[in-house]
């Protein structure tokens, strides 16, 4: 059954990936440009949510994440064109960026899942959008692989590589 997790205060939730023991959750917050953390306990619970990443003094605004097999966060940049990699102490350690302003999720995936696949939405305002990139999909290799997906239980799994 389907049950709302004790995390108040959310304007807009996005983002949603779990480390690759299954222990720690991530979340972004769009419109107050924050990336949140907390602990995810095996009876399916959170625990210390925590303010990880201040992006109020950044363009853009945190969107779409993943999770690498090294526990890095890779989040989107809504309105800012790149994506972030951020390591587990929350350091930048790479900016991809985009032929367009809106990149919306990033994904690991392809035979080695070390291709970053990256979406992308179209601009608000109507218009001929046909010359652009926007609303498209992207790819670049990617110095480290993702994470299979896991298949959600209730409680956390764990990887075959964790």
């Amino acid at each position: 059954s389907l049950h709302r997790l004790a995390l108040g205060g959310i304007a807009i939730a996005n983002g949603t990936a779990f480390s690759p023991d299954g222990r720690t959750l991530y979340y972004c917050d769009s419109p107050t440009h924050v990336i949140r953390r907390c602990r995810y306990t095996r009876a399916g619970e959170v625990r210390d949510p925590c303010d990880w990443i201040d992006l109020t003094h950044v363009d853009g605004e945190p969107d779409g994440s993943t999770v690498d097999a090294a526990g890095g966060v890779w989040n989107a940049r809504w309105d800012a064109g790149e994506v972030v990699r951020y390591d587990t102490a929350g350091h930048i350690t790479d900016i991809v960026t985009l032929s367009v302003s809106r990149p919306t999720r990033p994904a690991l995936g392809g035979l080695n899942l070390d291709t970053l696949f990256v979406t992308s939405a179209q601009p608000d305002s109507p218009g001929n959008t046909a010359d652009t990139e926007d609303g498209h999909v992207f790819a670049a290799h990617a110095d480290i692989a993702g994470l299979p997906e896991a298949r959600f239980a209730g409680t956390p799994l764990r990887h075959p590589h964790a």
